[in-house]
């Protein structure tokens, strides 16, 4: 079984398209990396030099330990594809064997993680962390700071200011953004430090953070529209940050969660952060970055216009 015949069954599958990395592409493992990541793969396939040679002596022997291992090399954020790439893989591996010796394995693989970095609980946990700061920060912040305001009566006496109420909530949010930005600072220090964390600095993580700090003050507006009390702000407040907390993949992957406990987290603000966060700055999964970037940004427009909308400088 050559090349050319492996390549022309794999593109048949019209699941899968094959195209070939040339020598001068990638003449060794480093080279083969950077290609992968300037051109962001998200799967390869390593056939060793002379398969074709190694298979006919496995064949020659009747002994299939000596037939060489094809390497898909995967992209781990990237789940379903992974699976379809494998099951089609199994697929033709089985229907190779049957073919070569009526059904002894001579042709397999192996997988192996296309992200050369070797990831630790501490490098998922750290982005995890970033967002649940800017959450927390975000809205007991605006919780507590605007019910002592309103109850002292200082937000009604801004109405006889020049200050319109739009400019006094960007005020606001841009010590809500100070605030944010100067813990997410302290984390990734701590990590550096502690941890010798290494991650990507990108744009993405620059308007995570923003978003939200403005998703979840705009949460906590709509909760100060509803809760006069100071002593029950807090609870208010735990209600809507504790559930995320744990049910948004910051502690732990969803995926050790039960499937309808994943698909409560999908709906849930946090979980979206979280991901873009660790999509940008661990794994270096910009597509990622980008989707859950665009989803917060969007929450973000939405919930920061309604809580201003009703938020109200007059006491109840």
């Amino acid at each position: 079984m050559g090349y050319d015949a492996l390549y022309e069954h794999l593109n048949q599958t019209g699941v899968i398209e094959v195209d070939i990395v040339t020598d001068q592409e990638a003449a060794t493992e480093q080279d083969l990396y950077r290609y992968v990541d300037r051109n962001t793969l998200k799967s390869v396939m390593l056939i060793p030099e002379n398969y074709s040679v190694g298979l006919a002596v496995a064949l020659i022997g009747q002994d299939a330990r000596l037939a060489p291992n094809i390497t898909l090399l995967l992209d781990q954020s990237e789940m379903q594809r992974n699976n379809i790439i494998m099951s089609v893989m199994e697929q033709l591996a089985s229907r190779y064997n049957l073919m070569l010796a009526g059904g002894s394995r001579f042709v397999h693989f192996n997988t192996s993680d296309l992200i050369q970095e070797d990831f630790g609980f501490i490098d998922f946990f750290l982005p995890g962390v970033i967002a649940l700061t800017v959450m927390t920060n975000s809205v007991f912040g605006i919780v507590e700071t605007n019910l002592r305001l309103r109850k002292r009566g200082i937000l009604r006496k801004l109405v006889t200011t020049p200050f319109t109420r739009s400019e006094w909530l960007m005020a606001k949010m841009l010590y809500m953004l100070f605030t944010s930005f100067l813990s997410t600072s302290v984390v990734l220090a701590v990590g550096i430090l502690v941890w010798n964390i290494s991650f990507k600095f990108n744009a993405y993580l620059f308007i995570l953070v923003v978003a939200a700090s403005f998703a979840f003050a705009g949460i906590g507006m709509l909760l100060t529209r509803f809760v006069t009390d100071e002593e029950t702000a807090p609870a208010a407040a735990n209600a809507v940050t504790f559930p995320q907390m744990f049910l948004s993949g910051i502690f732990f992957q969803l995926e050790t969660m039960p499937g309808f406990l994943q698909v409560i987290a999908k709906f849930m603000p946090l979980y979206y952060v979280g991901e873009g966060l660790r999509d940008a700055m661990i794994y270096g999964n910009m597509e990622g970055a980008l989707f859950n970037t665009m989803v917060v940004v969007i929450f973000a427009v939405i919930v920061f216009a309604a809580g201003v909308a009703i938020t109200s400088w007059k006491e109840k």
